[in-house]
């Protein structure tokens, strides 16, 4: 074996795609992609112990749906390619929230971490809606000029489900929500007292 071309095992790498393009080491575990789509459940809670690979597989289903990426060449030679549902690869709008950094002493600081959280997916769904006619795209784009200012919490409680509907209005298709790391506000809330 060629030392240039020698695998590695991923340790630290929570990102899928980095993963495949890296050509680390990876345990197929494409087929949960199967899973999820034969369930056909409206809501899904994942929970695994800590290190187990929760942000890798939510990182998948992101990149298998993603209807803003062209993602074939990392699945292929995957399990998910060999079934039926690999038609379904960049189908669907997926908005992928990850909250792993949304820690603050207080509600201000965490309400600043939630917005910059939330930035990401407004931006890459803004390029998109800039030219649409859509009302709901427009309250979109108005949504992230808040996000990218200074956002009061009282009108952040909007932005996901505001995201949410101008994702459909513009494809016409449900889109995906995932929410990584749901707890750590939560967490950081609970530790510092405040609601």
């Amino acid at each position: 074996m060629n030392p240039a071309k020698r695998q590695t095992l991923p340790i630290g790498i929570d990102c899928f795609r980095e993963l495949r393009r890296r050509g680390d080491y990876y345990v197929d575990k494409t087929l949960f992609i199967k899973e999820i789509i034969e369930n056909n459940d409206k809501a899904a809670l994942i929970t695994r112990p800590r290190r187990f690979g929760k942000t890798l597989n939510m990182t998948m289903l992101r990149d298998f749906f993603d209807i803003t990426q062209d993602s074939r060449a990392i699945f292929e030679g995957l399990a998910i390619m060999d079934t039926e549902y690999a038609g379904q690869i960049n189908s669907k709008p997926v908005i992928y929230l990850t909250l792993k950094n949304c820690r603050g002493n207080s509600a201000q600081d965490l309400c600043g971490m939630l917005a910059a959280a939330m930035r990401d997916e407004y931006q890459k769904y803004a390029a998109l809606f800039k030219d649409s006619d859509g009302e709901l795209a427009k309250k979109a784009i108005e949504n992230y000029e808040k996000i990218k200012a200074e956002p009061l919490l009282s009108e952040m409680r909007t932005y996901i489900s505001d995201l949410i509907k101008a994702a459909y209005e513009f494809y016409k298709i449900p889109p995906i929500l995932l929410i990584d790391e749901y707890e750590q506000p939560i967490l950081s809330a609970y530790e510092y007292g405040f609601r």
